[in-house]
């Protein structure tokens, strides 16, 4: 039923039969539902108005050595498939509690501020923790479809933790690359796309020298690129292979648009990103004629370029300036000469 329903349910019954409804729900509830700091327990008491208990002792020292253990032995373990099938390393009893695990370190590693000497660290923990994750995005490494909604999160939220976390010291040179590829490259839920993750990169990369640092680092990945071939791979894996270091190189394009747009340099970001598609032929299946596949480049620039800013009529010039060789649709067509003709031209 509704949660309406239950409440004229209520509203009709005995005050001793809402008491036993009650009491039978509260029995039903876990034990992490009913405890912690958000639990059932806290609400409750915060609805009859009474004063939550607080303990007085003092606060313990965080053991990073400690935490940071327990963090590259889980990881071991989930890499390994122990979280995911029988065996002698991982009790039954703990796989399916991986979730409480990996909430309990992130709320470890959020206590070490930027001050702390075990701040890179903990950055870098944070970074193997959302790869992890990542990658049971796309693999089975715990009994679940949703890793990031089984701790509560969201991927794009947890990767924005991420680089609130990296940057709060400024650029980092350490971590660029790593979070450069957690944009890109990683796989991902159910709830996230892409183009979040890299705006929310752009975000934290502001002065221009940075950008100019992003920029070589980006052509860099791209030129080095190759698919990531695992051992013993089927014929199966080779082509998802091939199909996700496409969308890597894409990915890696858009991102060195956005940042052109950031510094203004229009044309640089879009000829950058044009000259990528055609040259990898991304975002597009070989056996589509030459013709399609610059329709599907032409569109994703100017949906790109109306994602990172661009202003009516830098979309019209960018649209004039690539439209040869393809054709467009009639839906594209109007919005064109919507556009212009709301500009007056």
């Amino acid at each position: 039923m509704k949660i309406n329903d239950f409440r004229l349910l209520l509203a009709k019954a005995d005050h001793q039969v809402i008491i036993k409804i009650a009491s039978e729900i509260y029995k039903c509830l876990p034990k992490a539902v009913k405890e912690g700091y958000d639990g059932i327990d806290m609400k409750i008491k915060t609805l009859l108005g009474q004063q939550v208990e607080t303990k007085n002792d003092p606060p313990q020292s965080l053991d990073f050595d400690l935490l940071h253990d327990e963090i590259s032995t889980f990881l071991s373990n989930a890499d390994d498939g122990y979280y995911l099938s029988p065996n002698r390393v991982v009790p039954k009893a703990q796989r399916s509690k991986w979730r409480f695990v990996v909430m309990r370190f992130l709320k470890d590693l959020c206590k070490i501020k930027s001050s702390d000497e075990n701040y890179d660290d903990s950055n870098q923990d944070l970074i193997d923790i959302y790869e992890i994750l990542s990658r049971s995005c796309g693999y089975y490494v715990f009994r679940t479809e949703d890793p990031f909604a089984a701790i509560g999160k969201v991927q794009s939220d947890f990767y924005k933790l991420i680089c609130q976390r990296v940057f709060a010291n400024g650029y980092s040179d350490v971590f660029i690359s790593q979070v450069i590829d957690d944009a890109t490259k990683v796989y991902l839920d159910r709830n996230t796309l892409y183009i979040e993750l890299i705006c929310t990169l752009i975000d934290y990369i502001n002065d221009e020298q940075d950008i100019t640092n992003t920029l070589q680092i980006i052509e860099e990945k791209i030129e080095d690129s190759s698919p990531e071939i695992p051992a013993g791979a089927w014929a199966g894996d080779i082509s998802l292979a091939y199909s996700h270091n496409k969308t890597r190189i894409e990915n890696l394009a858009t991102l060195a648009m956005g940042l052109y747009f950031k510094i203004k340099e229009y044309n640089n970001g879009c000829s950058y990103y044009w000259k990528i598609c055609n040259k990898y032929d991304i975002k597009i299946y070989n056996n589509r004629p030459a013709e399609e596949k610059k329709e599907v480049a032409f569109y994703c620039l100017l949906g790109n370029a109306k994602c990172f800013g661009a202003t009516p009529k830098l979309w019209l010039e960018i649209y004039d300036k690539y439209k040869e060789d393809t054709k467009p649709r009639e839906s594209l067509l109007e919005k064109y000469n919507e556009i212009k003709s709301s500009l007056g031209l």
